[in-house]
């Protein structure tokens, strides 16, 4: 382990791709070069998703959880979904819930809704799933979630903690839509909610925070 050989073992370890490197030393295999190229740009995307993730994580855990390995060079799907439409109502909505994700995530200590007087530790989850006074803008969303979505589908997302739904509902991905929907159909999904969220559930920002209009 002399000369430039221990930089190019920790490089390959670097990009989860030493293994390769040990196979090739103990019996000569290598991948050919089409299938060593796919490796490297892989591994280096993931050690660049890793980054961007510990980065994010210690200044806001909610926005981070958004992200996944195919959309971190954007950092939240929705603005894919903003690329490729031209409606600015639904374009509004999505770039109002981007900023949603972003408010602080649980750092607050029983700080009371200035909506409905309940004390709550985080400020999205609270109006999306909790606030009484959004009880009828609640049942907006979750009528069209269960007219527009698989019954099944509908049901499993609802049974899920109001933190992991709250998630999923501002664009965090997830393996229910996934399996079940295609890309065109998440998308449209996705921009019908935040359209539901930024018409009904908007003031309960704007009453907690009066900057965020």
């Amino acid at each position: 382990m002399i000369g430039f050989i221990p930089n190019i073992w920790l490089l390959l370890d670097s990009v989860s791709l030493k293994d390769e490197l040990l196979c090739y030393m103990r019996g000569g295999r290598f991948p050919p070069k089409q299938q060593w190229k796919r490796l490297c740009q892989y591994g280096v995307k993931c050690l660049d998703f890793n980054l961007s993730v510990d980065k994010l994580r210690s200044c806001d855990a909610r926005y981070a959880r958004h992200m996944d390995i195919d959309n971190h060079l954007q950092i939240h799907p929705f603005y894919d979904i903003i690329r490729r439409s031209r409606d600015i109502i639904i374009n509004r909505s999505l770039l109002w819930l981007i900023r949603v994700v972003a408010l602080p995530d649980t750092t607050y200590q029983d700080t009371i809704c200035m909506l409905c007087n309940k004390q709550y530790t985080d400020i999205v989850v609270h109006v999306v799933t909790k606030c009484p006074t959004l009880c009828e803008a609640r049942n907006i969303l979750w009528d069209f979630l269960v007219n527009e979505m698989d019954v099944e589908l509908s049901v499993e997302l609802s049974y899920l903690s109001d933190e992991i739904c709250t998630d999923i509902l501002c664009g965090r991905p997830w393996s229910g839509f996934d399996d079940k929907l295609s890309c065109d159909e998440k998308d449209t999904l996705f921009s019908e909610i935040a359209v539901i969220l930024h018409k009904h559930f908007s003031k309960g920002f704007m009453q907690n925070y009066t900057w965020f209009h």
